[in-house]
């Protein structure tokens, strides 16, 4: 039997997209095929018809009323701060509730258990903070060696601002945690080229900073309730040289579809091999995966 080629297209530099998400970015890291298909190839996957709400869902509907709630209380928090946010989430979940009610049996009452080690979060944050951003919008321009630079963009849950001018980028996860390592290596780089962003005053309303912002993840959900994260790189490693050296990989990796180098390969490193991505059936992961992989193009550096 003569294995299957994973594949690997290259349509050639121009056809490059000069602008990505955030997640786009982790996405060509991982998964170059997935971007080929979706800014190239225009395609955009369907949900498959009567699927119901899943955990993706559920987090977004918990980034909704946290944003809402940190809006409608940029400063100190509210005497009737619990009652307010248990409200708004109940309100959140109410079509939940009426299409799929074993789920709101499940998600409100969670939520609901949620909201005071949320509010004790908030205290210790607010505590210290002079100015909070939610949901803005940011852009940073990368050149690259050929062609139009590269734009990245992206929404930040939340910036926090300092009376000393300092900021925290604060990003909030209900579904899997980048572990430290997964980050410090480049492969969720969400938070870093987040931080790159405030640094060049790529956010809406948020000046540039002279420092790096301090980098959060917030866990919503499991046994801890929340639990927040710091970014804190090792080895005497500072995090701006974190922050940039995540730019310049980035800016090398894009400098290689940019000039038709590297072709555009199908799951180069997949977060969890044992799920499959969005456009695996259209690189048919199902054939070279199991008659034997002989990729279609060299592995990027």
């Amino acid at each position: 039997v003569v294995g299957a080629r994973r594949p690997a297209p290259r349509p050639g530099g121009e056809r490059f997209p000069r602008s990505l998400s955030v997640t786009e970015i982790e996405t060509l890291v991982r998964d170059p095929y997935a971007v080929f298909a979706r800014h190239i190839l225009r395609l955009s996957p369907l949900d498959p018809l009567g699927l119901r709400p899943n955990l993706a869902d559920r987090g977004s509907i918990l980034h909704e009323v946290l944003a809402a709630f940190a809006a409608a209380h940029p400063g100190p928090l509210p005497p009737q701060a619990r009652a307010e946010l248990i409200q708004r989430g109940l309100d959140a979940f109410r079509p939940i509730e009426e299409a799929y009610p074993e789920l709101y049996a499940l998600w409100a009452p969670d939520f609901e258990r949620m909201v005071p080690h949320l509010l004790e979060w908030e205290h210790q944050r607010r505590a210290a903070m002079d100015r909070l951003l939610v949901e803005k919008p940011g852009r940073i321009e990368i050149p690259l060696p050929s062609g139009p630079p590269l734009a990245i963009r992206g929404y930040a849950d939340r910036i926090e601002i300092a009376a000393d001018g300092s900021a925290t980028v604060v990003d909030f996860k209900s579904g899997r945690m980048p572990s430290l390592d997964e980050v410090r290596v480049g492969f969720a780089p969400q938070l870093t080229l987040e931080a790159a962003m405030v640094r060049a005053g790529g956010f809406e309303g948020v000046p540039p900073t002279a420092t790096v912002p301090n980098l959060l993840y917030v866990k919503l959900g499991g046994r801890d309730r929340v639990k927040p994260q710091e970014i804190k790189p090792r080895d005497g490693t500072s995090l701006a040289d974190l922050v940039e050296a995540h730019v310049d990989g980035v800016t090398r990796l894009a400098g290689l579809f940019a000039s038709g180098e590297a072709g555009y390969l199908s799951r180069r490193l997949p977060r969890e091999s044992r799920f499959a991505g969005r456009y695996d059936h259209l690189a048919r992961v199902g054939e070279w995966s199991v008659l034997g992989d002989s990729p279609g193009g060299e592995p990027l550096p």
